[in-house]
């Protein structure tokens, strides 16, 4: 995020990129990690690029503005990076996951905008959609880690 609001998205882009590809090295199914991380930044590009046109927020970038930029496609991918390691143990606790997630989601973004990433054109309305999103969000991406389907 923060380079993003420092225009040094391509550097960030790199570094992330890179973490991202530590993690996936370092687990011990690197394939399903993987999938995990396609499915998951192809919900990360929708929910955004939603938010983007609900005019709920918008986020600072060189490019396109009509959809989610792509380094916040690399912080959904260090987010999803962490699933099958670091958040495991939420795996099994859907309802704690998401909790979890309608706190932690909401959050994530309030401090993306406050290092100037992006703006929220109406901020009580945007973080009370985002903790919604991440409230279902959260356990479904841990049940599809799963390599479950989740009934919706």
């Amino acid at each position: 995020m923060y380079g993003a609001a420092t225009n040094h998205e391509c550097l960030a882009i790199v570094l992330g990129l890179f973490g991202v590809a530590i993690n996936i090295y370092q687990g011990h199914e690197p394939r399903r990690d993987f999938e995990l991380l396609v499915k998951g930044i192809l919900l990360g590009i929708v929910v955004d690029t939603l938010l983007i046109q609900l005019n709920l927020i918008s986020f600072t970038t060189n490019y396109w503005k009509a959809i989610s930029p792509v380094w916040i496609w690399v912080i959904w991918a260090g987010f999803l990076s962490t699933v099958n390691h670091s958040l495991s143990w939420l795996k099994d606790r859907l309802v704690l996951a998401a909790i979890f997630g309608s706190v932690m989601g909401p959050l994530s973004y309030w401090a993306g905008v406050s290092l100037g990433a992006g703006h929220f054109d109406y901020p009580n309305k945007s973080l009370l959609v985002i903790s919604i999103v991440w409230l279902f969000a959260t356990p479904i991406i841990m049940r599809v880690s799963q390599g479950r389907s989740y009934p919706i």
